[in-house]
Formats: structure tokens, sequence, C-alpha cells
């Protein structure tokens, strides 16, 4: 049983870079989510920099410490109810400025790229490598990994 997506948001500190998430079942989908009510696309360095320093093992390694944020335990309950489904998990940073200002940083471009480096948690996970990331930019912006 899937949680309503009202639940699937976050609210406070300690989140490992994730602010919500969405499974979407049609589309084999699990949407991963940090929000900034901001014009400035730099604050999402510090999210971004939590999430592949420690949000990466924290969500996908059956063997991590249990969180004190209850949005991850929904999201690890989520990862293990969908394992089978999943296809393809989405990383979307989405705030209110200029999307293509955002798409222009060399230093989110790096982060970028630091977080795609993290897939290796997604195969140890689902244990097969066929899972893809996204790391689109909707800046909304997002990142496949």
């Amino acid at each position: 049983m899937s949680v309503p997506f009202v639940f699937q948001i976050a609210f406070g500190g300690n989140d490992f870079g994730v602010d919500g998430y969405h499974f979407d079942k049609e589309r084999k989908t699990l949407y991963i989510y940090q929000f900034k009510h901001s014009e400035n696309h730099s604050l999402f360095k510090d999210s971004m920099r939590r999430l592949i320093d420690r949000g990466m093992q924290v969500i996908f390694s059956p063997n991590a410490e249990p969180s004190s944020n209850q949005i991850l335990n929904q999201l690890y309950s989520c990862l293990i109810e969908n394992r089978e489904i999943i296809r393809q998990i989405c990383i979307r940073f989405v705030f209110v400025g200029d999307p293509e200002e955002a798409e222009r940083s060399m230093v989110l471009d790096k982060l970028r790229e630091d977080l795609e480096n993290k897939k290796y948690y997604l195969d140890k996970f689902f244990k097969r490598d066929d899972v893809l990331t996204c790391p689109q930019n909707i800046y909304h912006f997002s990142v496949e990994i």
C-alpha cells in the first residue's frame, strides 16, 4: 500500500538531501525531490552534497542506520515494496528561479556528475544494473542516476 503523496514530503532538518518522493507505478519511476523556495540555484549545493556524501548510502543501503527522518524510512519502505517494478530513479531539484541559469552552473554540473557516480548504490540495492538514473535538469533541475 503506497503512502498518500501528502505524507511523502519531509519538513525540517536531517534530510540527507531528500525533501520528498513519489513513486509512479505506471511509469515504473521513483522520483526523489529537493525543493528550494528561492530563485537562487546555488542553494542546491549543500543539499546535493548531503545526498552525495551520505544520502544515497542511507537511502539505498539495507544495512544503513535507521533514520530519525520519517521520510527516509517511508522512502526505503517504498523501495522495498516496489523493488521489482522500479526501472528508473529521477532525482529532481525544484526551485522558482531561471532553469537555464541553473543549467549553466559549473558547480551544479560537477555535483550532478558526482551524484551520477553513486549509481553503484542502486545496482547493489536492486541487485541488477538495469535501473536507470536520470539527472535530467528541471530547475527545476534533476539528476537521473
